[in-house]
């Protein structure tokens, strides 16, 4: 517990091995994942879609679908909208930018 806010406080590190299998498909591995990821390439967009047995921080696990988007606006910066849900319902949305130093 976070002493001045009273929330959890928790993270999650992802370790993916990621594979391109041609011109734009590519499948992904992780510790936590439910079968494999899938993702597609095309301009500048990168789709990506997994489920992934989640752990909180209560220290219960729920098996979340993920449903990210990746756009590269230049060879240093990209933009993703990552969703996530159950049961084919999504209900986290998150937009992040993410830049290289």
């Amino acid at each position: 517990m976070d002493a001045d806010t009273d929330t959890v406080v928790h993270s999650d590190t992802l370790r993916w091995t990621i594979h391109k299998l041609g011109e734009g498909p590519y499948t992904g591995h992780e510790n936590r994942l439910e079968g494999e990821a899938t993702g597609e390439q095309a301009g500048c967009a990168f789709h990506w879609t997994y489920t992934r047995d989640t752990p909180q921080g209560d220290g219960k696990s729920f098996k979340l679908n993920f449903d990210d988007w990746f756009y590269a606006i230049d060879d240093r910066a990209c933009i993703v909208r990552g969703s996530a849900g159950r049961a084919g319902i999504p209900f986290a949305t998150a937009h992040v930018t993410y830049r290289k130093l």
